[in-house]
């Protein structure tokens, strides 16, 4: 009963060595059934390079975007900075400061701002 086991397992073995060495020797390739195939296996070995290629195209535009998120965020923060900055510049007293500081003869009017009329009738 062990021989006809061993059998079995060899003769699996020896066809599976078999078709190894036909696709090694390329005796599959000239197979008329395969070779009927020839257009549809070029076809999606085309299909296989184009999605490889579609998928490394978009993990580098990913790349990209996220790259200038980052560098959105810093611009950001940085006009943040800078308008608070100006903000702080702009208000009175840090104007008024910076006036005496270089020592332009500027002072601040006492009568608060005026409204000019101007009358059109007398043209």
């Amino acid at each position: 009963m062990e021989n006809t086991g061993n059998r079995k397992k060899k003769g699996k073995s020896s066809e599976i060595s078999g078709f190894l060495k036909a696709i090694i020797g390329g005796r599959v390739l000239r197979n008329p059934k395969v070779e009927n195939q020839y257009p549809f296996i070029f076809f999606v070995g085309f299909l296989a390079i184009l999605l490889i290629s579609n998928r490394y195209r978009s993990e580098r535009i990913i790349r990209q975007m996220d790259d200038s998120q980052d560098t959105i965020k810093d611009l950001r923060s940085e006009s943040i900075s800078i308008a608070a900055d100006l903000m702080n510049l702009s208000r009175p007293s840090e104007v008024a400061f910076r006036v005496q500081q270089k020592g332009l003869k500027l002072i601040d009017s006492d009568k608060p701002p005026g409204v000019i009329v101007i009358d059109n009738d007398k043209k």
